[in-house]
């Protein structure tokens, strides 16, 4: 799932800097800082939240 969030990120016009990665007991947390690939353009956050719930949502069901 990760490649596919990292996919809709780039897709809505950002860029991932920076990545990290955390385990706590069975459970895996990535943490990603995105920054627009062009700043005076920006990123449409509204649509990317909207894609990534839905991303989510569909791999739980």
């Amino acid at each position: 799932m990760l490649h596919q969030i990292i996919s809709v990120i780039e897709e809505e016009g950002g860029q991932v800097v920076n990545a990290g990665l955390s385990t706590i007991g069975n459970k895996v947390f990535h943490s990603l800082h995105i920054e627009a690939k062009i700043s005076r353009i920006g990123i449409e956050t509204s649509r990317v939240k909207r894609r990534l719930v839905n991303l989510v949502y569909q791999n739980q069901h």
